[in-house]
């Protein structure tokens, strides 16, 4: 990734607060630029990934959504696949075996 297009983000002194981000309909624009071979959008979000009981096994988790681009991807498949549909997700190798 040679530039990135990312919105303006709050101080740590001003607390919790919504993340506005870049407009979608900018993404169109970028990928007609010239000087650009390739662009995604990127999505994150606070998620929680819940045992049958609904209970969340792990707070404080980021959720994003896959790129299928592998050159803009940061995130790597080491075993299995990405997820393809909805209600399916790839989980980092960080967590622990009890959420993957």
């Amino acid at each position: 990734m040679d530039a990135a297009v990312t919105p303006s983000m709050p101080s740590y002194e001003q607390g919790p607060t919504d993340i506005q981000g870049v407009d979608a309909a900018l993404l169109p624009k970028l990928e007609e630029l010239p000087e650009v071979a390739a662009a995604a959008g990127e999505l994150a979000a606070s998620a929680r990934i819940l045992d049958d009981d609904g209970d969340a096994l792990r707070s404080q988790m980021l959720g994003r959504a896959w790129i299928t681009d592998e050159e803009l991807n940061p995130f790597a498949v080491v075993d299995g696949r990405a997820p393809r549909t909805d209600g399916e997700i790839a989980v980092d190798r960080g967590r622990p075996r009890s959420i993957r």
